[in-house]
């Protein structure tokens, strides 16, 4: 049975990752257990050599600790970004492509930047596909994507897209780009260009997350919370750590 590696590195080693090597960066969650065991395109994508899979998911970092006994964290794709873009040294020169999601455009990067006093918005650039319902966005997309990567030199790519989207079209530019790093941050880019509230420190603490999704946008969350809950079914047999590979 085919598994679904996650990696335990923190903040800190996943710095280092990014300094010495070309990565995706993906954040999973409970959706995207589901999402490993129902969509093979997704399966493939975040099943790359170069993907590190951060646990972003509650539940699964209790799970994994329960196995291992010991403690894993999470690392929320949020929090990844607020560590790297308050950090001088990651982006000295460096050169960000916001990509999909509302708030890629000029006042969400606006707000995003405003989060980050060392971010020069002269360096930074967005673009927002057009919404397709189909999971895999079609060549000519994609080609428009990496030319605009590589004309602008960008450094790190950010794909705010939601997942299983995110996750796939990240595996479809890596190689036809020089992008040295692209993070599947899904609605961390809503988050902090003040479109979407995230959920307050006390909802996170207690795993509510799913709870307050509902809360405030029942009508979007519904359908992503049920299946979230189905992947908790899939974890025994389908997720683990890297090191047991």
């Amino acid at each position: 049975m085919k598994k679904l590696y996650f990696e335990t590195k923190n903040k800190e080693e996943l710095k280092e990752e990014l300094k010495t090597s070309k990565r995706i960066f993906n954040f999973l969650n409970l959706y995207s257990v589901y999402l490993f065991k129902k969509n093979k395109d997704f399966a493939k994508a975040v099943s790359e050599k170069y993907c590190i899979n951060s646990i972003d998911g509650a539940m699964i970092s209790v799970f994994l600790s329960l196995k291992k006994v010991k403690k894993i964290k999470r690392l929320r794709g949020t929090d990844f970004i607020r560590y790297i873009m308050n950090d001088e040294e990651l982006l000295k020169n460096k050169r960000h492509l916001f990509l999909g999601s509302d708030s890629a455009n000029e006042e969400g990067i606006k707000n995003i930047a405003s989060n980050f006093k060392k971010i020069d918005l002269k360096k930074v650039f967005y673009y927002n596909p057009p919404y397709i319902k189909e999971d895999k966005f079609p060549e000519k997309e994609i080609k428009k994507i990496c030319d605009l990567i590589n004309k602008k030199k960008i450094d790190y790519v950010w794909v705010g897209l939601g997942n299983p989207k995110q996750e796939i079209i990240a595996k479809e530019i890596f190689n036809k780009t020089n992008a040295k790093g692209i993070f599947c941050v899904g609605g961390a880019l809503d988050f902090l260009s003040k479109r979407k509230k995230e959920a307050p420190k006390i909802i996170r603490k207690f795993y509510l997350e799913w709870f307050y999704r509902l809360l405030t946008d029942f009508k979007h969350s519904k359908k992503k919370v049920w299946r979230s809950f189905e992947g908790l079914f899939y974890m025994p047999k389908t997720i683990t750590t890297k090191d047991e590979k």
